[in-house]
């Protein structure tokens, strides 16, 4: 079974995302923020990340910039609403440093879920 690591700092968008990947048939966890990422990225393997970008703490570009470098072979989804600039700009940053897919909030469950499993099946970029 897949694992997939959840980081979001708004809890009902971390339930809701839990919840996608369940219904998927993968194993999920959560993380509130890029420093409770780090520690669970330190501790289980995982196969695909899906992270907001802007958080309390360690936002999502940190967390990408760490897992290009620490865990390059993991697969990175950003999702982001936006905070004072558009959610497109924050996304066009996340694919420069390494996320694969990205997608503004709100997006189409199909549509995250079919990155999710193509993150899945694609080999990683080296």
């Amino acid at each position: 079974m897949s694992a997939i690591l959840i980081i979001d700092d708004d809890a009902t968008m971390r339930d809701v995302l839990y919840e996608m990947m369940h219904m998927e048939g993968f194993s999920a966890m959560v993380a509130e923020d890029g420093l409770q990422a780090q520690k669970l990225l330190e501790q289980y393997e995982f196969n695909c990340i899906i992270t907001d970008i802007v958080m309390p703490e360690k936002e999502g570009l940190e967390t990408i910039l760490y897992v290009r470098k620490n865990h390059p072979n993991i697969p990175i989804i950003a999702i982001s609403g936006g905070a004072r600039i558009k959610p497109e700009s924050y996304l066009d940053i996340a694919q420069q440093f390494g996320a694969r897919y990205v997608f503004a909030k709100p997006f189409v469950r199909k549509d995250l879920t079919e990155a999710v499993k193509k993150c899945l099946a694609e080999p990683s970029p080296e």
